[in-house]
C-alpha cells in the first residue's frame, strides 16, 4: 500500500507539471465589422424611422425623418429674402443707367443679394439634413422603431447602424477575474448557441485596456475577435454564444488551482 501510494503521489506530481494552455470562457455576440453609424446631423426630434429593423438598404436610401417644421420655415423665409434682394438689385440695375445715386446703391444691393443667396443655400442644406440617408449599402440595425418616434436627439447621437451582413466580428465580454490572456493574436473558438457543434475559429484583434461595468454590475473587458477563415459563410448578426480564448502554456497545477491561489492571496495579502 505504501508503495502504491508513493507511485500515485509521483504520478500526481508529474501530471501537475504537464503544460496546458490557459483558457478563458466568455459570452460572445456576433457584431458587424466597420458599420456605418447613422447619427443625427442636426438637433431635432425623430418624426419616424423609414426602414424596418434588419431591412436591406442601398446607398442614398432615406432612413430617418426628423421633424422639419422649423427647418422648412427657415428655408422658405431665406428664399423670400433672396427674391426681395434680387428684385431690389434688378431695380437698381435699371435705374443706374440714368441715376448716379442708384449706381452707388447697386453695389450694396449686389452684396445683399450675395448674402441672401448664401443664407438660402445654408437653409436648404439644413432642411435636406432633416432626412438622414444611408451612406453605404447594408442592413439597418436598431431596436424597436416605436422607441424613436418623438424622441429628441442631439447632434451626433447615434440612431442606428448600417452594416454589411457578410462582414462580421465577435465581441467578447471577459470578466475581470478571467482576463489573464487577453493578447493580440490569441486563438479563440466561438461556440454559437445556434450551432454549438460547429465552432468558429477566430483570432483576437484587440482588447480594451479598461474594464466596463454592465447593468448587472459585472466588470468585464471588451475583447474583439475576427474569424480566421474569411471565405466561410458569415454568422448571422446578433447571434450569441460562448467563446474560449487560449493563452500561454501553464502547468496543470496552476491551471487547476489558479482561482484558489488568487483568492488566497487576496485574503491573506501574501
Amino acid at each position: 500500500m505504501r508503495r502504491t501510494g508513493l507511485v500515485l503521489a509521483i504520478i500526481a506530481a508529474a501530471l501537475a507539471f504537464i503544460p496546458v494552455p490557459l483558457t478563458t470562457l466568455a459570452p460572445v455576440e456576433v457584431t458587424p465589422l466597420d458599420p456605418f453609424v447613422v447619427a443625427a446631423p442636426v438637433a431635432g426630434v425623430v418624426e419616424r424611422i423609414l426602414v424596418e429593423p434588419g431591412a436591406q438598404v442601398k446607398e442614398g436610401d432615406p432612413l430617418v425623418q426628423l421633424v422639419d417644421t422649423a427647418l422648412r420655415s427657415d428655408a422658405e423665409v431665406a428664399q423670400q429674402k433672396l427674391e426681395v434682394a434680387r428684385a431690389k438689385m434688378l431695380r437698381l440695375q435699371q435705374a443706374s443707367m440714368d441715376d448716379s445715386t442708384a449706381k452707388r446703391e447697386l453695389a450694396i444691393a449686389q452684396t445683399e443679394e450675395t448674402v441672401a443667396r448664401a443664407e438660402r443655400d445654408y437653409a436648404r442644406a439644413m432642411f435636406d439634413k432633416a432626412v438622414i440617408k444611408a451612406q453605404q449599402p447594408g442592413v439597418a440595425l436598431y431596436g424597436d422603431p416605436r422607441d424613436w418616434v418623438g424622441r429628441p436627439v442631439v447632434v451626433g447621437e447615434a440612431i442606428m447602424r448600417v452594416a454589411n451582413p457578410s462582414q462580421v466580428e465577435f465581441q467578447l465580454k471577459v470578466p475581470v477575474a478571467d482576463a489573464v490572456n487577453l493578447r493580440e493574436g490569441a486563438e479563440t473558438k466561438v461556440f454559437l448557441d445556434a450551432a454549438p457543434l460547429r465552432p468558429v475559429d477566430a483570432t483576437v484583434v484587440r482588447a480594451a485596456y479598461k474594464a466596463e461595468t454592465d447593468p448587472a454590475g459585472v466588470a468585464s473587458f471588451i475583447v474583439t475577435a475576427r474569424p480566421t477563415d474569411t471565405s466561410a459563410p458569415a454568422a448571422r448578426l446578433g447571434l450569441r454564444g460562448t467563446a474560449r480564448v487560449y493563452g500561454e502554456q501553464v502547468t496543470l497545477f496552476f491551471y487547476l488551482l489558479r482561482r484558489p491561489i488568487t483568492a488566497l492571496r487576496q485574503w491573506t495579502g501574501m
